[in-house]
């Protein structure tokens, strides 16, 4: 009896790649306008203190859709698509947002806030993998992203002083999830500091920062009233998560994140954004708080458009908490939607 020939072991089929957005010649693009930005902008900073009437609205809009844009790329790379799309959507009905993109005098923290957004996009890694599994994995990529952030950053700081708390959270980040390798790349993300402490120095004469309001840095360097800043630590934490309607994003969020439980695809359990994640987002919050509320401590509470990039963290946060936690998490987010509209 002859035995049956031996069958051709199948090998399993290797999963195609999702698609990242790693554009190498598009980074290197967004470099080189960064440098000539630099080099450029003692003669143009009195663009974004007096511009001509026709700037301001197309600056204004260019700035807003950059924003959208970069919170659509940190959604899809910390959750997924879906919740992109939502994030998007929500952002731009938030009256805050919506009032800054069309008011000429927002443009500084409407560009501020697409900086930071774009470098925590670059930043970040990516969902599902932990930090050190996107390292592996991404052959070349991780040295260009990093690079890309710490210009977006340093632009940032050279707009807001303020929005150098962003790269300080982060090496507190990395050093709280990573210990001493988590401080290899303090070194890097410090760069972001240079540009706008030489830009500090320059305007310390006058006491105007490029945004044509008081230079936070210098305030302070002045002793602030406790109670003052106690009182404006209030009014930005309001700011940050209830303002405007805010806070029905916001109770939503901590009472689905106590009391309901994640909803079950046939796929599996929907999945979340990375802890350390929003581990990084609520060390960025708190630094936003702490330092506006010290440098608006004498002058008041100061604007809410200050804290748009934590608003726009926050949303994104919430937008994801609904997701995967409400089966039918496109309902809920409309009747917020709606709200913001109405309210």
């Amino acid at each position: 009896m002859t035995s049956p020939p031996p069958t051709a072991i199948e090998t399993p089929r290797r999963a195609r790649p999702a698609r990242r957005f790693h554009l190498p010649s598009l980074s290197a693009l967004v470099v080189i306008l960064f440098l000539l930005a630099l080099i450029h902008w003692p003669r143009h900073a009195h663009f974004f203190q007096a511009a001509q009437p026709w700037h301001a609205p197309a600056f204004s809009l260019l700035a807003a859709t950059l924003t959208l844009f970069g919170l659509f790329q940190l959604a899809t790379r910390t959750a997924n698509r879906r919740v992109a799309w939502a994030t998007v959507v929500v952002t731009a009905l938030y009256p805050v947002f919506y009032e800054a993109s069309a008011a000429p005098d927002a443009r500084a923290d409407v560009a501020t806030t697409a900086l930071v957004i774009w470098g925590l996009c670059f930043y970040l890694p990516a969902r599902p993998a932990g930090l050190e599994a996107r390292e592996t994995q991404e052959t070349g990529g991780g040295l260009w992203r990093r690079l890309a952030s710490v210009v977006a950053f340093a632009l940032a700081g050279l707009l807001k002083e303020t929005a150098l708390v962003v790269p300080s959270a982060l090496i507190i980040w990395e050093a709280s999830r990573r210990g001493r390798r988590g401080l290899r790349r303090a070194p890097l993300v410090a760069l972001a500091f240079v540009p706008a402490l030489v830009g500090a120095l320059s305007s310390w004469h006058t006491g105007e920062g490029a945004s044509g309001s008081a230079s936070s840095l210098s305030t302070l360097l002045r002793a602030p009233d406790l109670w003052q800043v106690l009182d404006a630590c209030g009014v930005r934490a309001w700011q940050g998560f209830g303002h405007a309607g805010l806070y029905l994003l916001t109770v939503a969020m901590l009472l689905l994140t106590c009391f309901v439980k994640p909803v079950s695809d046939p796929s599996g359990e929907r999945g979340r954004i990375d802890v350390q994640v929003q581990l990084s987002f609520l060390i960025i919050a708190l630094g936003y708080i702490v330092l506006l509320s010290l440098s608006s401590s004498e002058a008041g509470a100061g604007d809410a458009r200050e804290m748009l990039p934590v608003v726009l963290l926050l949303i994104l946060v919430s937008v994801s908490t609904v997701w995967r936690r409400v089966r039918y998490w496109s309902a809920l987010l409309f009747a917020i939607c709606a709200a913001f509209v109405l309210l």
